[in-house]
């Protein structure tokens, strides 16, 4: 599995899944391949929000370290 999964249905699913190997020329079916790459995907568009979140935060002007323990503290 490449990604935690909070659902379990679907972890039983896949770890139900008939291993497949595949060798050097050969392809994964056509669902897979394409699952897979929704997943990274979502995995680069994630990391691109947080990283653009890191950037906005970092470029406030109230933010400081002791603040956002303080903010996180609280909650």
């Amino acid at each position: 599995m490449l990604l935690p999964c909070e659902d379990n249905c679907l972890r039983n699913i896949t770890l139900d899944r008939h291993a497949m190997r595949c060798g050097r020329f050969d392809n994964l079916p056509y669902d897979i391949e394409h699952a897979l790459l929704a997943v990274i995907e979502k995995e680069v568009c994630l990391q691109r929000q947080v990283e653009q979140l890191k950037h906005e935060l970092l470029a406030s002007c109230d933010y400081n370290l002791h603040k956002a323990f303080h903010s996180v503290e609280r909650h």
